[in-house]
């Protein structure tokens, strides 16, 4: 992995841009508590995945977990936080919804 391909280092994970793709790899940290937190948002994507109904714009696409971590859409010219704070999705017109709240409704309308 080169420094380039680093888009960033939060909390509990480092994530890393695929080469030629729009895919994110977010790859937990070594400590329990960030894979532990890994594993849950695993199990909510997956979940979103699994769903008959269409995804929420707000929500980033999944395309799946290695031993690297998930694999994820990538928030172009953003950080996920600036992504899901702006006023209107760029991609859609619809108010961005934040993933605790997608969760929630994705949860119940499963």
């Amino acid at each position: 992995m080169s420094n380039r391909s680093v888009l960033g280092l939060g909390t509990t994970a480092l994530a890393v841009l695929l080469p030629n793709t729009k895919q994110v790899v977010k790859s937990p940290h070594p400590e329990l508590s960030a894979r532990a937190r890994s594993e849950v948002e695993v199990k909510v994507y997956e979940r979103f995945a699994g769903s008959r109904h269409i995804r929420l714009p707000s929500i980033l696409q999944y395309y799946g977990r290695s031993e690297d971590g998930i694999t994820l859409e990538y928030a172009e010219n953003f950080t996920l936080r600036e992504f899901l704070r702006k006023p209107t999705s760029w991609r859609t017109g619809y108010p961005p919804i934040g993933l605790a709240s997608g969760t929630i409704i994705g949860f119940q309308s499963c």
